[in-house]
């Protein structure tokens, strides 16, 4: 097999499927099922009642018992701090990954810029 013969057989085996699709069944990369909807409706609604409790939790303490103290804030500042420490070692790691792969450096910038957004 020469070498033209060669980069026609990967070419061929690179635009189609790793495997056919079971009987009765068809591969639908484009358009295919998706949970997003799902995904979406169930983050809002957990957004929404985490809200609602951490206010409700801060208006009992403050108005109704009148003892807003350390002992409420220290933990979601620990919270706070934990999670931005972990987004940046996560975006350190990312970067650092991107950098080491072999492509051009325009476009480690623009991966790492993508990246970088995940920070607002």
């Amino acid at each position: 097999m020469n070498e033209t013969q060669f980069r026609q057989t990967v070419d061929k085996w690179l635009q189609g499927p790793a495997l056919e699709a079971p009987d009765g069944l068809a591969s639908n990369f484009v358009n295919g099922p998706s949970l997003q909807s799902y995904n979406v409706a169930c983050q809002s609604i957990c957004l929404t009642l985490v809200t609602f409790f951490i206010f409700v939790r801060i208006y009992t303490k403050a108005r109704i018992l009148k003892s807003l103290g350390w002992d409420d804030l220290v933990p979601e500042l620990i919270s706070a701090v934990l999670n931005v420490v972990s987004d940046f070692a996560i975006l350190t790691l990312l970067i650092y990954m991107v950098w080491k792969l072999q492509m051009r450096r325009e476009k480690k910038i623009a991966i790492s810029a993508i990246f970088a957004t995940g920070l607002l």
